[in-house]
């Protein structure tokens, strides 16, 4: 059953292969071009810094059935789905958060209007970034999604790790990051605080794209999403063009739910367009 469902909305759906086939035409030649030039000038040819190049240089050649064109397409395809699926995850959220404090909605709005008064072009970069309440308000929301023990890591070397604390990582073993407690633990009063304050980050240099050991949305370290700053540059410009447009109700109390299985909020909700 799950195979026939995926057949019509899924990765393997026509409407997906339809859009592989116009994405193979389009990077075909230029994957062509590229394994030409590191072929042909290996020590001298400029390298893209792109995700497909790291595709054409880490992943190919491809395995028994591909074309080289066709597995970085599937690359890509993948990378598509996976940027979208939580942009678009984490905008629902919001949306959700919103719709549970309404109190928040013309406040957002006024700062929409305030950083857009006078100006005569689309809400660009810029003009997101001088939004300060909306983009708390996607921090807060994001440090209360219900993920609770997230961001696995495997000691794949041959010797024990002595981890700062005493405990010893044995190889082979992982370490789950409990993401409640860093999320909710104030380290100045020890005291956790699991209470929804949407300006809880404005003028506290704590932007949504900050990532630290008290936010972890986007992991940590070297290894963080590059593509974060766009992700909420995206998300923001969802929730604040909806809130122009349409008006948004909660028939009934949004409901989070508490377990790893499922992260998105769910309730009737009405929807209606701005006259």
């Amino acid at each position: 059953m799950n195979r026939l469902r995926m057949r019509f909305i899924g990765k393997n759906s026509f409407t997906v292969q339809k859009h592989k086939r116009v994405i193979e035409k389009a990077v075909g030649p230029e994957v062509a071009y590229r394994l030409e030039q590191m072929r042909m000038h290996p020590d001298t040819w400029e390298r893209p810094n792109d995700m497909m190049q790291n595709i054409v240089e880490n992943y190919l050649p491809p395995p028994p059935g591909y074309t080289a064109t066709q597995y970085v397409t599937d690359w890509l395809v993948g990378l598509i789905f996976a940027s979208v699926h939580t942009t678009s995850e984490n905008g629902t959220v919001v949306l959700y958060r919103v719709m549970q404090h309404p109190e928040v909605i013309p406040e957002i709005l006024e700062e929409v209007d305030r950083v857009m008064a006078g100006k005569d072009h689309v809400m660009d970069g810029e003009d997101i970034k001088s939004m300060a309440k909306l983009d708390s308000l996607c921090r807060e929301t994001m440090r209360l999604k219900n993920i609770y023990l997230s961001l696995p890591h495997r000691n794949v070397g041959s010797a024990p790790i002595t981890l700062s604390n005493g405990s010893i990582v044995q190889p082979g073993h992982d370490v789950i990051i409990n993401y409640w407690n860093n999320h909710s633990l104030n380290r100045m009063t020890g005291t956790l605080d699991n209470s929804f304050k949407p300006f809880r980050f404005v003028d506290q240099d704590k932007q949504a794209s900050k990532v630290g050991n008290d936010f972890l949305p986007f992991g940590l370290g070297k290894h963080a999403c590059p593509g974060r700053w766009f992700a909420l540059q995206e998300i923001k410009t969802l929730v604040a063009q909806l809130l122009q447009e349409y008006d948004f109700e909660a028939v009934d109390e949004p409901y989070f739910p508490n377990g790893e299985g499922n992260v998105i909020p769910f309730g009737q909700v009405k929807v209606s367009r701005k006259l």
